[in-house]
C-alpha cells in the first residue's frame, strides 16, 4: 500500500514537508488493520483536488472491516492569512468583471488530517493535528473507529439474516395453516344441499 503511494505523491496533494509523515501514519493504520482481518484496497489515482473540493475527492485507500468499505482520506491542513491586493490584481478586476481578486491567500501547513467516510461513525470521522496532540497519538482512536464500524456492519448483517429467516418462517406457518384450512373446509359435507341421484 505504501510502495504504492509512493509512486504517486502528486495525487496525495501533499507538500514534501509532511509526505513522509502521511506514508508512516497511513502504514501504522494499515498493519493494525490487516492484522485484524480486516483487507486494503488502494484508492483511484486522480490529480490533487482543488483546495476547495478536497473535502470530496477521492480516497487514497480503502479498509474492508467485515465488509464495511470505510474510505481514508489523508489531507494537509492550510493556514490563511488575508490576501494583500497588487495593483495588477486591481488592474485586472477593473478590465474584467468576471474577476475576482481573492480574499485570502491559503498556505500549506505541518499538519495532517485523516478522514473516514462509509459505515456508521460511532466517535468521530475527522481526526486533525492538535497542539500537544498529534495524529500519532490519536491513531489508536482512528483504528478503533474502523473496528466499530465494521462490527456494526456485521450486527447490521446478522439482524438482517435474523429478520428474513423469521419472515420465511412466518410465511412457512401461514402456508401451513392456509392447507390446514383448505383440508378441513374440503371435508365438511356440503350445507342445505341435496345429493342428486338422478333419474331412472
Amino acid at each position: 500500500m505504501v510502495v504504492a503511494l509512493q509512486k504517486r505523491p502528486e495525487g496525495m496533494g501533499l507538500t514534501k514537508s509532511v509526505y513522509n509523515r502521511a506514508l508512516r501514519l497511513i502504514q501504522a493504520l494499515v498493519t493494525d488493520a490487516q492484522s485484524k482481518g480486516h483487507t486494503t484496497t488502494l484508492g483511484p489515482t486522480p490529480d490533487a483536488p482543488a483546495p476547495r473540493h478536497r473535502r470530496q475527492a477521492a480516497p487514497h485507500f480503502t479498509i474492508t472491516a467485515q465488509a464495511e468499505c470505510i474510505d481514508v482520506l489523508v489531507l494537509q491542513e492550510h493556514d490563511h492569512s488575508k490576501h494583500i491586493h497588487t495593483d495588477k490584481e486591481r488592474t485586472d478586476a477593473e478590465k474584467h468583471t468576471w474577476m475576482r481578486i481573492p480574499r485570502y491567500d491559503y498556505t500549506p501547513a505541518n499538519r495532517l488530517r485523516f478522514i473516514l467516510r462509509g459505515g456508521t461513525p460511532h466517535r468521530g470521522s475527522e481526526w486533525t493535528d492538535l497542539d500537544g496532540r498529534p495524529l500519532e497519538d490519536q491513531l489508536a482512536e482512528i483504528a478503533q473507529e474502523v473496528d466499530l464500524r465494521g462490527e456494526a456492519a456485521e450486527q447490521r448483517w446478522r439482524a438482517d439474516e435474523q429478520a428474513q429467516e423469521a419472515a420465511r418462517q412466518n410465511r412457512e406457518t401461514a402456508l401451513h395453516q392456509a392447507h390446514a384450512a383448505y383440508a378441513h373446509a374440503w371435508s365438511l359435507p356440503l350445507s342445505g344441499g341435496h345429493a342428486d341421484t338422478g333419474s331412472a
